[in-house]
């Protein structure tokens, strides 16, 4: 994955505050005026899919994404489950921020661009998992810390106990030497 391709991906991890449910993914691409289509069971969106060429193509691959002079668009195959519109959304987020679409851009054609959008989403998501699991050991952090520090200040004054014991100065002792 190319440095500008991680750049991009880490501003989306920020910009969504790390949120990557269907839900933030859905107004992250509303905010910036894409909308997105769900497309099955007989919907208008399926006449609009027919008319540029790619009905066939959404029932393939879960979704596409559309641009021209009136439009920014998201197809997403209704019958995915929400984990699976997740991901789709993730990817065409990667088609969008990478430059992938343009007005009229027909995707789905050129295998690099698909690989770069894979590519994108994959490190969203392998980051997204090595940040939450960081997150959930640093959540124990703080009992942790706590428990050392008492273990130190506990092994410290048994340490000093004994030394204190040891170290008292030798009693006089007294001579009975006559001159």
């Amino acid at each position: 994955m190319k440095k500008i391709q991680k750049k991009k991906a880490l501003e989306f991890c920020r910009e969504v505050d790390w949120d990557i449910s269907y839900e933030r993914l859905y107004h992250y691409l509303a905010s910036r005026g894409w909308k997105i289509v769900l497309v099955g069971n007989g919907s208008q969106a399926e006449g609009i899919l027919d008319t540029i060429g790619k009905r066939q193509y959404v029932k393939e691959h879960g979704a596409f994404t559309y641009q021209n002079s009136e439009f920014k668009l998201v197809f997403v195959d209704k019958k995915l489950t929400l984990y699976g519109k997740r991901n789709i959304l993730v990817h065409e987020i990667g088609h969008i921020l990478l430059g992938h679409v343009t007005v009229d851009t027909l995707l789905g054609q050129d295998p690099f661009l698909e690989q770069e959008a894979k590519e994108f989403s994959d490190f969203v998501f392998t980051r997204k998992s090595e940040r939450d699991r960081i997150k959930k050991y640093l959540r124990y952090a703080p009992v942790a810390l706590v428990c050392c520090g008492a273990i130190i200040i506990a092994s410290s004054l048994w340490l000093n106990r004994d030394t204190k014991d040891n170290m008292q100065p030798p009693a006089p002792t007294v001579s009975a030497t006559v001159q």
